[in-house]
């Protein structure tokens, strides 16, 4: 009997080991070359978007509403005036807006 414990111990562990390189090696091909995020949001964090008559964004208005950190900006963003997402993410960096998904984007160099 104490063969049959050695032998499933040792199958059980050869068998961990090889998932976790499998498992290892598909992560590593997972991202590769991918941008983060895929979809950034339409304003920053705490803002609210003012849309048109055709229910598209057209600037993004601080919401006094929402308690947190203050920011150095009491601009409204006008979404005509930074085209793309690096654009947002240098204005987020010049007024100190945190905006999840502009101001850590990773594909602007």
């Amino acid at each position: 009997m104490d063969k049959f414990y050695t032998f499933a111990l040792l199958f059980a562990l050869v068998f961990l080991i090889v998932c976790l390189i499998l498992v290892g090696l598909m992560m590593q091909n997972q991202s590769s070359g991918k941008k983060f995020p895929l979809r950034p949001t339409v304003c920053p964090d705490k803002w609210r978007a003012e849309t048109d008559s055709n229910n598209i964004a057209t600037k993004c208005i601080f919401n006094i509403q929402n308690k947190g950190k203050e920011t150095n900006t009491n601009e409204n963003l006008i979404l005509s005036t930074v085209p793309n997402i690096c654009d947002k993410k240098k204005w987020t960096i010049s007024t100190g807006v945190r905006w999840d998904g502009v101001s850590n984007y990773t594909g602007c160099s």
